[in-house]
């Protein structure tokens, strides 16, 4: 069957994103495409229908496709985005297929818009990476913040990035001032620790110092190696790592004074582990523990180094949710203003920002389909989804902030009547700083686009929290937050 002449002057099908087919209900044979089709499958029109619809997809899925196929022929599902197509070149493509089913010509006919879901996969894995980095470094915090000697503070940092599994091993590693330039292991952990035992490595200009550790050290700038299988550079250590299942690593400086005297070096059990946003996570991480190691004493100097880890978090937990992207950097900015408004001194707006940043960070914990999810939640997905204020309370509070950012971003559901959550605290059982973010978080949910509905706008979150006034939010935050998005120019 050719295209029919509706079909052919139709600017939809003909123009349309996504690649759209049809398929006879009873036999499988492809009957039409459109032109997206051919391109993304690579294959004409005629090629394309003269096919089956199993056709489309890689041998070892055939049989999901027909199970889907059937599916939406009897309107049991509609959308599936767990398979693969395969391409004349021979590639697979991840997409996501929208079915519906009707009758042309007294024959019924299988409708599928294909939309390749390459990118979709892509930021998937990188959310994972993020997650993996994340977790680890949350949990190295913690290990740096109560460690009682220097050389406890470098085993515990180890072993705390290496308590995930895809992370092999860490060591820290302390350059010489010998005639070798070596650099010594002062600390390691993981499965892979045996790799560190009598490891030679140099920080010289050597073949030794070639690697991720060394150049880092001699340079002082971060080295990755994504796969070290193939890294020329890391070769005089490759059949030492691939005896312990070694395939990626980076080594990101310590530094002092704008010097390196170490390196913190990472491995990781798969390639093409280490992005920008992982390495960004670890470079700030490392800039703290340089100075812990150097100094613990010098509180403003790891201060600032905590304040650029909470912007890390911050940026690296939002990843997680596309749809709230910048959502705890303008609930921050608002509630400063609310609190500058309120007059809140400098000190106590600060700790407000630092907080608004990263008041949504037990997001990491609850599945991305339930954050993403463009439904209503079941009762089950809301609590899982409230379970966060408890995951951010008990993860901030693992790290010795010299701030209540756990307190802080703890209570910013909890209301004034009881009626909030986790602890149903009442009045001035609240933080002064939770209820200021409990204002700036809900007029900047109901006023943005969420998953399950589009943005409700300005207005609407002002008559939110107005309604709210008294009995549930803090009546002061409210009228300064009405003063401030009330004023000429206000946009978040």
């Amino acid at each position: 069957m050719l295209l029919t002449p509706s079909r052919r002057s139709d600017t939809i099908w003909l123009q349309s994103g996504d690649a759209l087919l049809l398929a006879d209900a009873e036999t499988g044979m492809i009957v039409d495409v459109n032109p997206k089709a051919e391109q993304l499958f690579g294959l004409s029109h005629e090629q394309l229908c003269s096919l089956h619809q199993s056709k489309l997809y890689p041998p070892d899925q055939i049989g999901l496709a027909g199970d889907h196929f059937q599916a939406a022929i009897r309107g049991d599902a509609k959308q599936f985005s767990d398979i693969d197509i395969q391409c004349a070149d021979g590639t697979f493509v991840p997409v996501e297929i929208c079915t519906s089913v009707f009758t042309e010509n007294g024959r019924t006919l299988v409708l599928g818009s294909f939309r390749d879901f390459s990118h979709h996969r892509q930021t998937e894995a990188e959310l994972r990476r993020s997650n993996w980095a994340l977790a680890a470094i949350m949990r190295a915090n913690v290990a740096a913040t109560y460690a009682d000697t220097d050389v406890k503070l470098l085993q515990d940092v180890c072993e705390a990035i290496t308590s995930r599994s895809i992370f092999t091993l860490a060591w820290i590693g302390v350059a010489e001032d010998d005639a070798d330039k070596s650099v010594r292991v002062a600390g390691a952990a993981g499965p892979a620790i045996e790799y560190a035992k009598d490891i030679q490595v140099s920080w010289a200009d050597t073949r030794l110092g070639s690697g991720p550790t060394g150049v880092a050290i001699r340079h002082c700038k971060t080295v990755v190696n994504n796969d070290s299988a193939r890294n020329p550079l890391f070769q005089p250590w490759a059949a030492r790592a691939a005896t312990y299942k070694i395939r990626a690593s980076f080594a990101t400086p310590l530094i002092d004074q704008g010097a390196s005297f170490g390196a913190l070096t990472v491995y990781a059990n798969r390639p093409d582990v280490f992005g920008p946003d992982e390495i960004t996570l670890f470079e700030q991480f490392a800039l703290g523990l340089s100075f812990a190691i150097k100094s613990r004493q010098v509180q403003a100097k790891y201060q600032s180094a905590m304040e650029q880890m909470v912007e890390a978090l911050a940026a690296t937990t939002e990843k997680r949710d596309p749809y709230t992207a910048g959502h705890q950097r303008r609930v921050a900015n608002l509630a400063v203003l609310i609190a500058q408004e309120m007059g809140l001194d400098a000190e106590r707006c600060r700790v407000i920002r630092l907080a608004g940043l990263v008041h949504d960070i037990g997001k990491i914990q609850i599945p991305a389909e339930i954050l993403n999810k463009p439904g209503k939640l079941s009762p089950l997905e809301l609590e899982l989804v409230k379970s966060h204020v408890v995951i951010s309370r008990e993860l901030l509070h693992g790290i010795d902030f010299p701030w209540p950012l756990a307190d802080i971003a703890g209570q910013h559901h909890e209301r004034l009547d009881g009626s909030g959550y986790p602890d149903k605290l009442q009045g001035d059982a609240i933080r002064v700083e939770a209820k200021i973010l409990a204002v700036a978080d809900i007029l900047e949910a109901v006023s943005s686009h969420r998953p399950y509905r589009p943005a409700l706008g300005l207005a609407a979150g002002l008559a939110e929290i107005e309604k709210m006034a008294g009995s549930q939010l803090d009546a002061q935050a409210v009228a300064a937050a009405v003063r401030i998005c009330s004023a000429e120019g206000f946009s978040f």
